[in-house]
């Protein structure tokens, strides 16, 4: 998935097969960390950020936003 943005609502991304590398960028800096199956990561509103499949078959996972009001 390319680089996008959480914008008003906060990101649920539960990793049900493989592994991937999430990604996220915070001003010029970029933290990553791997997120394996039966894991999940919150992600906060306004997070720059993308999902890397880095296992050698297909990943799965579902995310799920939360607080998408207007503002």
């Amino acid at each position: 998935m390319d680089w996008h943005s959480t914008q008003h609502r906060e990101e649920l991304i539960l990793v049900l097969r493989g592994q991937v590398r999430l990604e996220r960028q915070s001003g010029r800096r970029r933290q990553h960390v791997r997120v394996a199956a039966g894991q999940s990561i919150l992600l906060p509103r306004r997070t720059l950020h993308r999902v890397v499949n880095v296992f050698r078959g297909t990943a799965q996972y579902v995310y799920i936003t939360a607080g998408g009001g207007m503002r």
